[in-house]
């Protein structure tokens, strides 16, 4: 009679069916508990460059309070390191491009007088650091400098003469006057504040052969004449007397060689 009840018979399939599930997710919770865990290997050139883009390379305490985030251990970084050095036989030189950027501005006199150092020990170019960390020795082969306006192509106001030159004697030392830095053998001269229709000048100085390696941890010297040896060297007259303007934004692109030691 309770067996052709339509309700009974419906509470009884439904039983049926949660007892099938349950049963069903026993037999995966215990497959999933016997199955055995695949071990993740880490990679450590992938490890190197998290680290690098992360700013974690070293291993130091959190800050108390501070948001939880992934530390790399620096035995892994140091691993890491050894492996990609091992990449570059010694004796072998490789050629890297680095990046910096700086802009003219005038002195407490209204005056355009300064240099821009090839040197990494002076001048922050962006990919030093991990060029450094991976080679033991460095030489400059040449630098380009492209200049540009800063007050864009409808001002008309500021007209001046600069002379601008490469000095391969010189690392961070800023030139006495114009007429020194027009005495240079490569002196440009560059007229006005505003450059023909704000197109950019550009200038290269390619180092002379006689400049020998130098270790990365000094990465340019005059005596021996080693290295990234050189700087942009910028003279200009008196500015309507104006100081801290920046009347020029430049861009150094290097070219160098690296290699390791034998």
């Amino acid at each position: 009679m309770w067996a052709s009840d339509p309700y009974i018979v419906s509470l009884t399939s439904s039983m049926s069916k949660k007892r099938v599930k349950k049963f069903s997710d026993a037999k995966t919770s215990i497959a999933k508990l016997s199955a055995p865990k695949a071990r993740v290997k880490v990679d450590p050139i992938e490890t190197l460059v998290l680290g690098l883009k992360n700013h974690e390379v070293m291993c130091v305490s959190e800050v108390k309070g501070s948001a939880p985030r992934m530390r790399i251990p620096e035995e892994k970084v140091l691993e890491a390191r050894t492996l990609l050095r091992s990449f570059f036989p010694a004796g072998k030189t490789y050629r890297f491009r680095m990046t910096a950027t700086f802009a003219l501005t005038t002195n407490g006199g209204g005056v355009i007088l300064g240099f821009q150092s090839f040197s990494p020990a002076v001048s922050s170019y962006n990919e030093w650091t991990a060029l450094s960390a991976l080679f033991d020795e460095v030489r400059g082969i040449k630098v380009h400098c492209t200049m540009v306006s800063s007050f864009g192509g409808t001002s008309t106001a500021i007209v001046l003469p600069i002379c601008f030159a490469p000095d391969y004697s010189n690392i961070n030392t800023t030139p006495a006057s114009a007429a020194i830095v027009n005495r240079l053998a490569e002196s440009d001269i560059v007229v006005g504040g505003l450059l023909t229709n704000n197109k950019p000048r550009c200038k290269t100085a390619i180092l002379p052969s006689d400049v020998a390696f130098c270790d990365v941890a000094t990465p340019a010297t005059v005596s021996p004449y080693a290295g990234l040896v050189g700087a942009w060297v910028f003279a200009g007259q008196i500015i309507a007397g104006t100081p801290s303007i920046t009347y020029f934004y430049c861009f150094m692109d290097t070219l160098a060689a690296f290699r390791m030691r034998a």
